[in-house]
């Protein structure tokens, strides 16, 4: 999988351009049909990747490594005040 800095996220691999008579975005079938494994930074979180995958297809190509317990950060949206 090409290095992806944190904050920078690019469909293709290194060097790999977008074909410039491309006119429709790409999706994530797409992506999915391109590479095992699809990467992209959390929004929410410094710590966190979301790790996008076809299970049946990716099976025994990974295992845990580390796990973090949720934590809901409420500042966007607060609860209602009562």
């Amino acid at each position: 999988a090409p290095h992806c800095p944190a904050g920078h996220f690019s469909p293709y691999s290194d060097g790999e351009k977008a074909p410039s008579h491309r006119i429709s975005p790409i999706t994530g079938d797409d992506l999915l049909k391109r590479h095992r494994f699809v990467v992209i930074p959390s929004a929410v979180s410094l710590n966190s990747w979301n790790l996008i995958f076809e299970a049946s297809l990716a099976k025994g190509a990974y295992a845990m490594k580390t796990q973090e317990a949720f934590a809901l950060d409420t500042r966007l949206h607060p609860p209602p005040a009562k």
